[in-house]
């Protein structure tokens, strides 16, 4: 006797063959329920959900064939067992093949065993089935997790096969790399979708991992563009041993990078500011003596030509050593600025002035692009002065005796906040370029490339954009010159009033394109 009670309807226009039907099945523990015609199977259907349906092909009004349809449309789940006379068996037949009937059985019943039989394995289908699609939907939500963890990841995320063919991606990757759908990645050889070549990418680090069993971690450039610094980890990707393939991902760390070097930075200038203030007396001391000895050499003891040029050369040195450690403790120092309203073109047209001799060389040009009607910053002239001058005098040292140097100002949206904006100072030169080796060191203090540099003017320039709230970024090609970019926040009142103008600069042009 069964112990699990499953429901079977039977549905049949002739009662006794399903009272006998029922006897026999309820013996062996089954619920049974009855109906006499296909619309009222319908009904207790509706009423009473069941596991299996036994029906007659043939009966008057709804027949089997169109009750099995309703029931297959309904509850696919459900197994239909048809009734057939040996007259009808090749129209019972053609039910199971074509309408999704399970099997069938001949009337009369001689066979009482394949009557159970047939029901046993019916129920035994259904339950293989409703586990299959128990488990099908978990896998489907374990996959819907996967993917909603995976996409939940802002960095892009690759699988791959040791085939190199991609196997699943999240929505960073897509956007990484310029796609639009799944589809469009998965499947498909990564160096073809991703690196857009028809062979395995030039030196593609990653395709020498797709048989690692270990997690590999590296740096490099490339991705996203040259400036741009990524960090990709692997890891292997097994089942039960197998290797399956590799997950990617890869992580912008050019940000991380630039705080840390920062932060470096600012170590080395707070070590260097407790440094300067006590070297700084210990080397004056000995500085004035020589200084004090060098005059008293020249009018005690009538030095000739030759000595006059020694001590003129000591003189000079000395000059030097002093304006060197005044700029190291001016570099130090918390130097108090004095803010207010600044504009920024006729600073720049000042300090032309102060140049002007220098761009008058015959080989040497100047080109202005000063941008119209710029809003005012809050800043610190004399600071300002400084670093514009530091900066010109940095681009004319650049081109030498012929070049061109180039100071362009403008307004665009600030870096990281588009709702504000910022002023751009833009001063580039024709020069030789900086060599990239030097690239990462030219903010560093007393780091320079001239001879008789002290490398404390980049250093100070950018002490000083800090200090307004700015940034300052180079850009340099060998052979073709060097550009430095200055952003400095426009003020508060400023900044409402060019997002006023734009907003109607904005409506303008919809009412204009509303009126075409």
């Amino acid at each position: 006797m069964k112990t699990d009670r499953s429901t079977i309807l039977v549905v049949d226009d002739q009662p006794d063959i399903v009272e006998l039907i029922s006897q026999i099945l309820e013996t062996e523990g089954y619920h049974i329920l009855i109906a006499f015609t296909g619309e009222q199977a319908l009904e207790e259907l509706e009423k009473n959900p069941c596991d299996i349906v036994i029906t007659d092909i043939r009966m008057p009004g709804m027949g089997g064939i169109t009750l099995l349809r309703e029931i297959k449309q309904s509850d696919p789940d459900v197994e239909v067992i048809i009734m057939t006379g040996f007259g009808s068996l090749e129209h019972a037949v053609r039910t199971i093949r074509d309408d999704g009937a399970f099997d069938y059985l001949t009337k009369p019943f001689n066979d009482l065993d394949r009557l159970i039989h047939t029901v046993d394995q019916a129920l035994a289908k259904r339950r293989l089935n409703l586990k299959n699609k128990t488990l099908i939907q978990d896998i489907m939500k374990k996959k819907t997790m996967a993917r909603t963890a995976m996409d939940s990841i802002s960095d892009p995320i690759i699988l791959l096969n040791p085939e190199q063919t991609i196997i699943g991606v999240n929505k960073a990757a897509l956007t990484c790399f310029g796609l639009n759908d799944f589809h469009e990645a998965i499947g498909k050889l990564c160096y073809k979708v991703l690196g857009k070549s028809q062979t395995t990418c030039h030196g593609c680090r990653i395709c020498n991992f797709l048989h690692t069993d270990q997690t590999i971690e590296f740096e490099q450039k490339g991705v996203w563009g040259d400036d741009i610094i990524e960090n990709i980890t692997i890891y292997p990707l097994q089942n039960k041993g197998i290797k399956q393939g590799i997950l990617v991902k890869i992580q912008d760390i050019t940000q991380k990078i630039k705080i840390e070097e920062q932060m470096q930075r600012t170590d080395r200038l707070a070590s260097l500011g407790t440094l300067s203030a006590g070297v700084s007396h210990e080397i004056r001391n000995p500085l004035h003596v020589i200084q004090l000895f060098c005059g008293i050499l020249e009018k005690e003891f009538a030095p000739s030509d030759k000595e006059k040029d020694i001590l003129k050369e000591i003189k000079t040195s000395i000059a030097r050593i002093d304006k060197i450690i005044n700029q190291t403790l001016n570099f130090s120092r918390s130097q108090d600025i004095s803010m207010e309203p600044i504009k920024i073109n006729r600073l720049i047209l000042e300090n032309i002035k102060f140049w002007s001799s220098k761009f008058k060389t015959p080989g040497v040009k100047l080109e202005l692009k000063l941008g119209n009607s710029l809003p005012a910053i809050t800043g610190d002239k004399m600071s300002l002065h400084q670093v514009l001058n530091n900066l010109i005098a940095n681009a004319l040292d650049a081109v030498g005796k012929k070049g061109k140097i180039k100071i362009h100002t403008f307004l665009k949206p600030a870096a990281f906040h588009h709702n504000r904006s910022s002023l751009y100072i833009e001063i580039k030169d024709t020069g030789p370029g900086i060599k990239n080796d030097d690239l990462a060191k030219i903010f560093n203090p007393f780091f320079s490339t001239k001879a008789t540099g002290t490398g404390l003017g980049l250093s100070i320039t950018h002490k000083i954009i800090k200090k307004h709230g700015g940034s300052i970024q180079v850009k340099t090609r060998p052979d073709r010159g060097t550009a430095f970019i200055i952003e400095l926040p426009v003020m508060p009142e400023q900044n409402k009033d060019n997002n006023l103008l734009r907003a109607k600069k904005e409506k303008m042009t919809h009412e204009n394109s509303d009126c075409r």
